[in-house]
């Protein structure tokens, strides 16, 4: 279960985590790599413990956990780190509209455009003022201070797509269905 090479810096190890031993002999599977039957592939090495049952092959881990190694050049920095954990959370925004359509009498349709405006216009207008700053300035984290920001936008709040926005910005104008005129349909 050694390393196969160590050019780069990133140690390589054979696919000896494709069975499950512990499950029983008809789900132990070969190791793929450092054999005569099978050379190769080779995949980044994991450091996981071995199996108990077959010390060859390593134990998988559980489908939730995050404790697996990554190369130190691969790995997300703070900043990045929190802005992949802001977006995920921002991601949850799908939920809302989702939970309002299961209680609606025609779940899975808009029944007006204006259902489709509500989207980008909804989310969660959080509290203005000197107090929630104060706030936002004590919190260490940088993905917090993104969700709980004081610039004007809304939590949980899908973008304005660009068909539309550019309307707003082109024409100056606050028809919100001006997409639909020919110069920008036929676009």
């Amino acid at each position: 279960m050694g390393p196969v090479c160590s050019r780069s810096g990133t140690d390589y190890a054979y696919y000896n985590d494709l069975g499950s031993p512990d499950k029983g002999k008809d789900h132990a599977r070969p190791v793929l790599g450092g054999s005569n039957d099978y050379p190769y592939p080779r995949r980044g090495r994991t450091s996981r413990a071995p199996n108990k049952k077959d010390p060859k092959t390593e134990n998988r881990l559980p489908l939730l956990s995050l404790d697996i190694y990554v190369p130190r050049d691969e790995r997300f920095g703070h900043l990045k780190m929190s802005d992949f954990l802001a977006h995920a959370l921002e991601s949850l925004a799908i939920m809302v509209p989702e939970l309002k359509s299961l209680c609606d009498k025609t779940p899975d349709e808009f029944d007006t455009f204006q259902d489709v405006l509500n989207i980008y216009e909804g989310g969660i207008k959080l509290p203005q003022g000197t107090t929630i700053k104060k706030v936002r300035d004590c919190i260490p984290w940088e993905i917090i201070k993104e969700l709980v920001r004081t610039d004007g936008e809304r939590f949980l709040k899908f973008p304005l797509p660009d068909v539309i926005k550019c309307n707003y910005l082109l024409y100056n104008c606050r028809d919100k269905f001006a997409w639909r005129t020919d110069e920008e349909f036929t676009r």
